[in-house]
Parts: C-alpha cells; sequence; structure tokens
C-alpha cells in the first residue's frame, strides 16, 4: 500500500503499482496482484522490460517456429496432401455424417462461390480454426486493408497482395483446409442445425487450431506444431468417450481396413522392404509398376 493524498488530515492509501523490493516481481491471479521473491537479477530483468521490449524478445525466439511452420504448410507437398488427409480425419470425428471428397467438392464449391452458405460459416466463426489463417494474423490484414483510405493506397495494397508468392502459397493452402469445414458445415445446415452449431462442428471436424490456453499459447509460439499435437490427441480422446461404438467402427473403416489391405498387397513385394520403417508407419504406401532412372515408385498417403 502507498500513500496517494491527504484528507482532512489523513493519508488515502492505495495499493502500489510498483514492487515493494528489488527482488520481487508482480503478477495477476485470478485478477488480483500478487509478489513472488526471485532472484535479484531476474525480478530486474522482468521489471525493466517494457512491453515494447517483451515482444522484441517473444519475436526473435517465435522467428525458428514461424520460419518451421511456413515451409511445411506453404509447401506444394503439405499443400497437395493436407485435403487428403482430411478426408479421413473428418470422416472420423465428423458430427453429421462427413462423405469423404464428395463433402469436400461441395465445400471448396461454396467457398469458390461465395455464396449465401460461405457467409454464415465466416459468421459462424467457422474460418478461424484454420492453421494457416491463425498464422497469417488475418486481423491485422484486415484492420490494414479497411484503413487504405484513397483509391491509390487500394490499388497499391492490392497489387502488392497479387504479386506476393507468399500470400498466394498461404490462400492456396487455406483453400484446401476450408473446403473440408465447409463440407462440415454445409452438411450440418442440411441437417438441420442452427449456424453456430455447424459452425462449432466444422471447427472441429478435423482439428481446431485456435483452441488453446494461455500458457500453451506461449509455448506454441517458440515451439512449432505443439498445439496441434496435443489438441490432436485431446479431440480423438473425446470422440471416443462421446462414441465410442461409431468412432471405432469408423476408424476399423476408414484407416484399420485400407492399411490391413494395402500391407497384405506389398508384403510380398522386395522394393517395400527397402522403404524405410517410418514411412511404412506414417503412410500408406501404393506401389507403382514404374521405374525412373532404376529407381522405384511409389505413392505415399499420409494418416
Amino acid at each position: 500500500m502507498a500513500p496517494v493524498a491527504k484528507v482532512e488530515g489523513e493519508l488515502v492509501f492505495r495499493p502500489s503499482f510498483f514492487n515493494p523490493r528489488p527482488d520481487t516481481i508482480a503478477v495477476l491471479e485470478n485478477g488480483k496482484r500478487v509478489f513472488y521473491k526471485v532472484p535479484s537479477d531476474l525480478a530486474k530483468l522482468m521489471t525493466e522490460l517494457s512491453p515494447g521490449e517483451s515482444n522484441i524478445v517473444a519475436n526473435f525466439l517465435s522467428f525458428p517456429a514461424k520460419t518451421l511452420r511456413a515451409g511445411d504448410t506453404l509447401s506444394p507437398e503439405f499443400i497437395g496432401r493436407n485435403p487428403i488427409r482430411d478426408q479421413f480425419t473428418a470422416f472420423i470425428q465428423s458430427k453429421f455424417g462427413y462423405i469423404p471428397f464428395v463433402d469436400l467438392m461441395k465445400g471448396t464449391w461454396e467457398l469458390i462461390g461465395k455464396n449465401d452458405v460461405y457467409g454464415r460459416w465466416l459468421a459462424s466463426g467457422g474460418a478461424h480454426s484454420m492453421l494457416v489463417s491463425l498464422d497469417r494474423v488475418a486481423t491485422q490484414k484486415t484492420l490494414r486493408d479497411l484503413l487504405m483510405k484513397t483509391p491509390l493506397e487500394k490499388i497499391r495494397g492490392l497489387t502488392f497482395r497479387n504479386l506476393n508468392p507468399i500470400e498466394a502459397l498461404r490462400k492456396l493452402s487455406e483453400t484446401g483446409e476450408a473446403g473440408t469445414r465447409l463440407g462440415e458445415f454445409k452438411k450440418g445446415l442440411k441437417a438441420g442445425a442452427s449456424d453456430i452449431e455447424a459452425g462449432f462442428a466444422a471447427r472441429e471436424v478435423t482439428l481446431d487450431f485456435s483452441r488453446i490456453g494461455s500458457n500453451m499459447k506461449a509455448l506454441s509460439q517458440i515451439i512449432a506444431f505443439m498445439n496441434a499435437r496435443i489438441q490432436g490427441v485431446d479431440k480423438i480422446v473425446r470422440i471416443f468417450a462421446e462414441k465410442p461404438v461409431l468412432t471405432t467402427a469408423k476408424v476399423t473403416a476408414g484407416i484399420t481396413v485400407p492399411s490391413i489391405i494395402l500391407y497384405l498387397n506389398n508384403r510380398n513385394d522386395p522394393r517395400y522392404e527397402e522403404i524405410p520403417r517410418w514411412q511404412k508407419d506414417f503412410f500408406w504406401i501404393i506401389m507403382t509398376d514404374k521405374e525412373i532412372e532404376s529407381i522405384n515408385t511409389f505413392v505415399k498417403i499420409y494418416v
């Protein structure tokens, strides 16, 4: 407490905004200011680190993770295989009976047409769950576009965006992810669900990347895909707990049976034995009859 005024000869005290000792730091716990005693060097660092300096440090530490996420999610290989992988995930996790590839095409058509269903999907918050959109800090980009006052500024902004190859790759990757979510959203509307209910189903039909706690949010800035892995395990546990029989049947039909069939087809092929074990564990391997410069070729589908 610190004296802040004197009224009729009496001192008025208020909680101090300064640390009482040089070896303490203040944090908020449940809305209340709490002091902790820490080593003096750490206390000095924390108290002298302004918000601007904190952002500089955070940006510096998060640069490797951002680079890794961008390099992975914007690669042509990821853009091509991610929608395929999402079909099997959506089939298992769908609340309204998602049909792989069929509903993907329906959702992509809605995305291209940007009609009423697309607008209702945006209004429901369904688009806020996508990995690429979150990594783009889309809100800041939208605000900057809105603040373009003159026609010349708008033309310059649009020209820069269209000529930016990174932005083009982001939009392409985002399109593949959004098609699956829009397909689930449309399926929900057809089943009689409200926009909000269908929007939540679309968010979790694959993985809701915005589902994150405050502590994990800080860690995810410096550890790429950490939250995605945790949320993936959490989601599969929740759907097994909610619908154990139906989920088991979907996993068996969508993943287990095809995996067994592929193994029986490949097990006697000597080329299959040359493939590293980690690829066999993470991919469906479809052998081909073609060879390129005496190198065996095969198709890998990440499941």
